[in-house]
């Protein structure tokens, strides 16, 4: 999961679900292959940087083997 404020567009969410993927491939775990989920927890009035968003995917139980550098 990835928490972030504001009043996201379509492009600001791609970024965050990329800076998600690649966090959560770093800690050496597997993305299942279903679309992320997207989540807005405030109503509309309220200002863009007071707003709370997620992105979120699923994950394999079992973590994958991270490649020595």
């Amino acid at each position: 999961m990835r928490q972030f404020s504001g009043s996201p567009d379509e492009e600001g969410v791609q970024k965050e679900i990329a800076a998600l993927r690649q966090a959560v491939l770093a800690a050496g775990l597997e993305v299942v292959d279903a679309p992320p989920v997207f989540s807005r927890y405030d109503p509309p009035w309220t200002p863009g940087f007071m707003r709370r968003n997620e992105v979120m995917f699923e994950v394999a139980a079992e973590p994958v083997p991270v490649p020595a550098k």
